[in-house]
């Protein structure tokens, strides 16, 4: 094997160039800034291979101003690009996608929808598509190459705006599972953060709470009349289930913190529902204000043994304390702002 690794890459050793080195028909390029630089990293850097197609004058599959990443692959007469937003910002962008011609297409992989993209030019040998991207989001791009268009008449635009209806920001009836040491249910005269509430039981919470309260649409709009009536979170950590008037809307988890509530809204006396889990750190940093009584010397402590009830107060068990007192607390819970928004026509 090293025999045939030398053969083929010239060298055992990483060198200090990138080549290129011929190897039959075509040229391999290693070492230099094709070197992998970290111990866990699998790929040189991504924009090692651009430099080397711009020198070959190949033009990039894809490119873009924003942090974008993609892949692409041809099934029959379909190209399926995946491009993901990698950073924590929203990316409005200009798309470049090298493909002449199909009628592109958004699948959200988040919500399962599929529509036409309305919005795109076709020039040099490239298909040019405005996309926007919420934190980490990503997409489907289809494009379908069997000469059959179906424009989404609908949506004009690629990515509708929205306009905000209102803002729920009365009080919050807010209830916290006692078995895990909350405090039952409490009053948010605002949102905040679970972390920075001054009851403990809150403080040091992890698990589920439900928020619930009621809302009017405002006089000027009627579920009956208007569509495309969208719930939105604002920051939430880490999971969110909302239900409306009894309907389960289903769970949100990642950005946008966003549900369509337009099947069963009503224009007065909505009860909204939230249920809100956050990670299970936080108990942890408060147990470990309580006596210890977990392993010592890799012997199971005796309560755990024999079946009987934990005496230290401690919520939960773990084998190390990967966290301590003063380990800083995550932030939990909804902070919002939580606002009705629908699409702007």
């Amino acid at each position: 094997m090293a025999e045939l690794a030398e053969k083929l890459w010239g060298s055992l050793n990483t060198s200090e160039t990138n080549g290129p080195r011929t190897f039959g028909e075509g040229n391999i390029y290693m070492g230099g800034e094709f070197a992998v630089k970290g111990k866990n990293e699998l790929y040189p850097e991504y924009t090692a291979t651009v430099s080397v197609l711009k020198k070959m004058e190949l033009p990039e599959d894809f490119s873009s101003s924003g942090e974008l990443r993609f892949i692409h692959r041809i099934s029959g007469n379909t190209d399926i690009y995946f491009v993901a937003n990698r950073t924590g910002n929203l990316v409005k962008t200009e798309c470049h996608f090298r493909i002449e011609k199909g009628s592109p297409g958004l699948w959200d992989p988040l919500t399962g929808s599929i529509r036409q993209l309305n919005t795109f030019s076709c020039q040099q040998h490239e298909t040019v598509i405005p996309l926007v991207f919420e934190p980490y989001q990503s997409f489907f791009v289809v494009f379908d190459r069997s000469g059959k268009e179906t424009p989404d008449q609908k949506n004009k635009t690629n990515f509708p705006e929205l306009s905000v209806v209102s803002e729920l920001s009365g009080v919050w009836t807010v209830t916290f599972d006692t078995a895990w040491g909350g405090p039952g249910t409490v009053k948010f005269e605002q949102l905040v953060g679970w972390s920075k509430h001054a009851d403990k039981g809150i403080k040091y919470y992890s698990g589920i709470a439900t928020y619930e309260t009621t809302f009017d649409l405002p006089d000027n709009f009627d579920p009956e009349k208007d569509n495309a009536f969208y719930l939105e979170l604002g920051e939430v950590h880490n999971l969110a289930r909302v239900i409306l008037n009894g309907k389960d809307l289903g769970v949100l988890w990642t950005a946008p913190w966003r549900a369509d509530i337009s099947n069963g809204l009503l224009k007065t006396g909505n009860k909204l529902e939230i249920e809100v889990a956050n990670l299970w750190v936080n108990r942890l940093i408060g147990d470990a204000f309580m006596p210890y009584d977990g392993p010592v010397n890799n012997l199971w402590p005796e309560w755990l043994v024999k079946g009987e009830p934990r005496t230290s107060g401690r919520y939960t068990f773990t084998t190390y304390n990967y966290y301590k007192k003063d380990s800083p607390l995550m932030i939990s819970g909804l902070i919002g702002p939580v606002k009705i928004v629908k699409i702007k026509l």
